[in-house]
């Protein structure tokens, strides 16, 4: 099973000793995981860097002793290519938004295209649809 993960708002240089968690955190490893005291834990902040080490409770609060710290490496290693049809602005606001949100969305390309009425549309004007393609889409490194 994966480490439990808790996201503590401090520079990097403060992850030495003893941490003690944010209530929410504390409160979600005590009661939700229901994490017995000496179990392993990892804590991030952000910057590509994750800090491991035991956790122990006094009541409700919970600190981590910092034990090892090491990269964060969870980039994924498919890339994609996200291709959109021009939307309204918000919608486009929001697509872009989540697309950040994928790490491995590296490009976008909006490209102005309408839709075929029919099959005779297909085809008479085959530049309605520049990315058609006669083989199927593979995935690389899957």
């Amino acid at each position: 099973m994966a480490l439990p993960r808790f996201f503590v708002d401090r520079p990097d240089a403060d992850f030495c000793g003893t941490i003690e968690l944010p209530p929410k955190a504390a409160h979600h490893a005590g009661r939700a995981l229901r994490l017995a005291a000496g179990e392993i834990v990892a804590l991030f902040n952000g910057s590509g860097r994750v800090w491991t080490g035991p956790v122990s409770f006094d009541g409700k609060r919970a600190f981590v002793t910092i034990g090892e710290e090491t990269p964060d490496d969870r980039e994924s290693p498919v890339t994609m290519t996200l291709v959109q049809a021009q939307v309204t602005p918000e919608k486009m606001d929001w697509i872009v938004e989540k697309a950040t949100d994928w790490k491995s969305c590296w490009k976008m390309v909006a490209k102005p295209c309408a839709p075929p009425a029919s099959s005779a549309v297909e085809t008479a004007c085959p530049k309605w649809l520049p990315f058609r393609s006669k083989r199927p889409l593979r995935s690389k490194g899957i």
